[in-house]
């Protein structure tokens, strides 16, 4: 771990890496205090901002030579805050879902905001989304169309045909926008399946490789599958892992194409924390028991690495925050060997709102809780000069051909070339990692023809980073690609 540097707001509650490689950071409000007590009903003046903070990642360092927390905190390059929007001036971005559009802009929807009337009940103006973009160093937050249903921790997910579903966050219907329309349609009601919200908060929602989602959490064994050719809503499989996973984390498996889903901690009925992992392994439609985590922990950081293995750091001791020890610790997972290796420390116990988040140069940044984050550099940083990939395209089609240069090391030949879409994360769960494993042929000394995922249900439209990835697991650096 590399750091720490500073970061203007103190709980970052969600990061975003958008196709210019700027990572969007965002949390703390000036009345913070009052949101945790719900309290701000009673103050209808105030105005609920939110901070942020622009890291670029477009840079980064090759192999050993690593960055110091001084060069990292000069790539903080601008830091800002969102006031909400004019009509409802105690709105914001706290407690949202949020996923990338097609087109690289990110879209944000719900929030935290509450009923004076009923402080335990969400305000229903939390109908609102926005959308975010960046240029340059620039952000801009816009509103976007409303939706039908308000949501506090929703789930949100883009479809294989460019739409976005957002679904559950105490609301009992899904729905979906359309980015082109600019509109939301309401779809199928979940009562009937889910009366008691055990899905409820910031569910695991991933598209499988038919095109369907599976929908999973929070709070009991209950998973479903949602069919958006059809239109409808089933129960699938229960989960076999505790009852009460919520705080736990949730990542899709590499490749995209099995869909494998790995669920992991999270909390208890007695109010401790578990180690118990367990896997939705697609094919077989069933879950089944993987080898527990080190340690038990809940309100994490989890991310995979181009290479497939999957990185967890951090975690809550009490209800949010990160407990004595296992707050800094790290740990990896290899899904091949399905054995578990303990990681570097981190700088500071992170917890709760944490957000870790693959960077272009296949480093992890990590930050929350303090106001502070740090970057992960895996152990292939330092085994040796990796692979360099040139000449990749600026898009490419679904089944279609494609042409990339790469400089090999003598004895360490590419075996494996990947895309990885860019992540959006928040409480414990990243909303559009996948990795797609992508084929290829070679041609003269340097030259890979590669072909594009067979299907969008693999790699649904947007930005993905490219990584060639050599026989010894050496990434290379990530290229921006389109996938339409």
């Amino acid at each position: 771990m590399v750091g720490p540097f500073d970061l203007p707001a103190k709980y970052v509650a969600a990061g975003a890496l958008f196709p210019s490689g700027r990572v969007l950071l965002w949390g703390e409000s000036r009345h913070h205090w009052l949101r945790i007590f719900r309290l701000l009903p009673f103050f209808p003046l105030i105005n609920q901002s939110v901070k942020w903070a622009v890291f670029d990642a477009a840079k980064g360092p090759t192999d050993a030579d690593l960055e110091t927390p001084a060069e990292l905190q000069a790539r903080v390059v601008n830091r800002g805050e969102y006031e909400g929007e004019p009509s409802d001036p105690r709105s914001n971005v706290w407690c949202a879902g949020n996923a990338f559009l097609p087109d690289g802009t990110l879209l944000v929807v719900g929030g935290d905001a509450w009923e004076r009337s009923a402080p335990d009940r969400i305000d229903p103006r939390l109908t609102l989304a926005r959308t975010v973009t960046i240029r340059g160093h620039a952000v801009r937050f816009a509103r976007a169309a409303d939706m039908n249903q308000p949501r506090w921790y929703p789930g949100l997910v883009q479809l294989p045909d460019g739409r976005m579903l957002a679904s559950f966050g105490i609301a009992r219907n899904l729905e979906a926008y359309d980015p082109v329309a600019r509109a939301w349609s309401l779809g199928p009601s979940t009562t009937s399946i889910d009366p008691m919200g055990l899905v409820d908060d910031y569910p695991w929602t991933f598209v499988m490789p038919d095109g369907t989602v599976l929908m999973a959490g929070a709070w009991g064994h209950e998973a479903y599958r949602y069919d958006p050719a059809g239109g409808s809503v089933s129960r699938t499989s229960d989960r076999v892992g505790e009852e009460h996973p919520h705080g736990g984390g949730a990542v899709l498996l590499a490749p995209a194409q099995e869909g494998k889903i790995l669920v992991l901690g999270g909390g208890t009925h007695e109010g401790g924390m578990t180690n118990k992992v367990e896997r939705y392994d697609f094919s077989a439609g069933q879950w089944s028991a993987m080898p527990p985590m080190r340690d038990a922990r809940h309100h994490f950081g989890v991310a995979v690495l181009p290479t497939g293995t999957v990185f967890v750091a951090g975690g809550g001791g009490g209800r949010f925050h990160p407990g004595e020890g296992v707050g800094e610790r790290t740990e990896l997972f290899d899904p091949d060997r399905q054995a578990w290796t303990p990681g570097p420390p981190l700088t500071a116990p992170r917890g709760y709102h944490e957000v870790t988040l693959l960077l272009p140069d296949a480093s992890l940044l990590v930050a929350g809780e303090w106001p502070t984050a740090e970057v992960y550099y895996p152990a292939y940083f330092f085994r040796g000069p990796r692979p360099v990939l040139r000449c990749a395209p600026e898009g490419i089609g679904y089944a279609a051909p494609f042409s990339v240069d790469v400089v090999e090391q003598p004895g360490d030949p590419v075996d494996r070339v990947v895309a990885v879409r860019q992540g959006a994360m928040t409480h414990s769960y990243n909303f559009d990692q996948r990795i797609v494993a992508l084929a290829f042929s070679r041609g003269g000394p340097g030259e890979l023809t590669v072909t594009g995922p067979a299907s969008p249900n693999h790699a649904p439209p947007g930005y993905y980073l490219l990584f060639a990835i050599s026989r010894a697991g050496l990434p290379s650096r990530g290229s921006w690609v389109r996938i339409a």
